[in-house]
């Protein structure tokens, strides 16, 4: 979302929180065809709220010396290190546990995925789940 986007986005909000009485199709929005109650003045406030503050910002820091990866990050990031050369030299695909799955399929571009073919494995379902990586 652009800054543009979110501009409409907190106006919008606002607007609805100024109008106690909606047109019937824009309380059909609001409300999901009245399976949802209507946010109140509290409940928009704190998205606004949410919607203006920054993301936090993952920091990881990869230090290789001889060949050997080591990952410093917090307890919020998770991390996985893939070595093409590694790769190159036939020891086979990575095996990553399918917690990685919705990573690769919405973060990564489509290049980004074609790159890892034939380098990534994901486990089969159950196996290595919760870990975030495999040893």
């Amino acid at each position: 979302m652009n800054q543009r986007e979110l501009n409409t986005i907190l106006v919008a909000l606002r607007i609805l929180q100024q109008h106690c009485i909606l047109r019937p199709e824009l309380e059909a929005i609001a409300t999901n065809d009245g399976a949802d109650a209507r946010m109140d003045d509290e409940e928009i406030d704190a998205l606004c709220e949410r919607l203006n503050t920054p993301p936090t910002v993952a920091r990881v820091l990869v230090t290789v010396s001889g060949g050997v990866a080591d990952v410093l990050h917090g307890d919020e990031v998770v991390s996985a290190i893939v070595d093409y050369d590694d790769i190159k030299l036939g020891d086979g695909p990575v095996l990553l546990s399918r917690d990685w799955l919705p990573f690769f399929q919405t973060v990564l571009s489509k290049a980004q995925r074609d790159e890892f073919k034939g380098c990534v494995e994901f486990a089969p379902r159950g196996v290595g789940e919760g870990q975030y990586g495999m040893e």
